[in-house]
């Protein structure tokens, strides 16, 4: 799991969030917009790829906006139930 945890100047206008939250996405047309741990999020899931070519497995990543912070979690693995398992199990602690 690689989580990455972005500070941002200001807060994201309500329009945009949507938008926002896809563009972290590994395909910004896609994904779903949710709610997790009671914030907006995004989530999808790819087939696993490469620059060299396609691999086993998939690529799963989930978005979380919390007013200006943004949680980058992203998980890819050779078994797609180990994938959602592992993104599943991210929480935030205070």
């Amino acid at each position: 799991m690689n989580v990455f945890i972005d500070a941002l100047t200001n807060p994201v206008p309500p329009r945009r969030v949507n938008p926002f939250l896809r563009s972290y996405l590994p395909a910004t047309h896609g994904g779903r917009i949710i709610t997790r741990l009671g914030l907006r999020a995004a989530t999808e899931t790819v087939p696993c790829s490469t620059p060299a070519g396609s691999c086993a497995g998939t690529i799963e990543s989930l978005v979380i906006l919390d007013d200006t912070t943004v949680y980058d979690v992203f998980v890819g693995n050779s078994d797609p139930s180990v994938t959602s398992a592992v993104v599943d199990s991210f929480r935030l602690i205070n």
